[in-house]
């Protein structure tokens, strides 16, 4: 069974977003605030300048498909290097599982899109959410990479890898206090199980607890053969290995947007 308009209105009414409804061109539009990406600086009720993004949710094909996507984010024709650009982009839909970018070759418009066939099945406001945010999410993560590309002609993921890895060491963190926390109340006045004074359960190393968990949420052990330590001079380089569990992890997660979706459930 199809989805009518009125049931696609509800469902994003049940989200708590501020939204409006165009019944004339079917559409109900979704404005968004973001920490990066801005086409046009708007003002803000206080008078200040914000950031904004749109997202549009439409039915096509009859209500049998739902279409979501983020409209004019870039133009080709205002860029000084589109090969580079276009390169990103291409780069850019191989990392994210749900969205896409795609161009309208008679205006040069770009836009992000996801596309969700609903045929004789349902949908949920879940599912809905789901959609929207990780068209948002893309869009605003990785406008840095695309912006650059189009202006500068250089492709670099170094500084969204950056970001991604600080953000899960920081959910590793918070996780392991979170395991303090639950075993300190299981033996009240007793160091946690499995721990001793000075040195870290189980026998890892302290720079073992910065290091980015797994897919499954395990933290990985240092390899042996390595020096845990490194110099002032090696600090303000890339590791590689870093960048190649961060890597694996992208990869594990299932995509840029799988691994958002890991970060989403341990609240950060």
């Amino acid at each position: 069974m199809a989805m009518t308009f009125s049931e696609l209105v509800q469902c994003v009414a049940e989200l708590g977003l501020d939204f409006r409804v165009l019944s004339d061109r079917g559409e109900v539009i979704v404005p968004f605030r973001t920490e990066q990406y801005a086409s046009d600086p708007t003002l803000t009720a206080e008078g200040s300048e914000g950031r904004t993004m749109i997202v549009v949710i439409k039915l096509q094909d009859d209500g049998r498909l739902l279409r979501i996507f983020a409209p004019e984010l870039y133009s080709l024709e205002d860029a000084r290097f589109p090969e580079a650009g276009l390169k990103a982009l291409l780069a850019v839909n191989w990392r994210v599982r749900i969205a896409s970018f795609a161009m309208d070759e008679s205006d040069g418009e770009i836009r992000l899109i996801t596309d969700l066939p609903i045929e004789d099945g349902t949908l949920t406001a879940a599912q809905i959410q789901r959609l929207i945010q990780s068209i948002a999410w893309t869009a605003d993560e990785l406008h840095p990479v695309i912006e650059r590309a189009f202006a500068e002609g250089e492709i670099d993921f170094a500084s969204v890898e950056a970001r991604m890895q600080a953000r899960l060491k920081a959910a590793n963190a918070s996780r392991r206090k979170r395991t303090r926390g639950a075993s300190a109340k299981e033996l009240p006045g007793q160091a946690p199980s499995g721990s001793t004074a000075g040195k870290p359960a189980d026998g890892v190393s302290g720079n073992n607890a910065a290091r980015p968990a797994s897919a499954d949420g395990s933290i990985p052990p240092l390899d042996p053969s390595k020096p845990s330590k490194r110099s002032k001079k090696e600090l303000s380089k890339p590791d590689p290995r870093e960048r190649r569990e961060l890597a694996d992890l992208v990869k594990a997660a299932g995509g840029v947007e799988g691994l958002r979706k890991l970060l989403e459930d341990r609240g950060m």
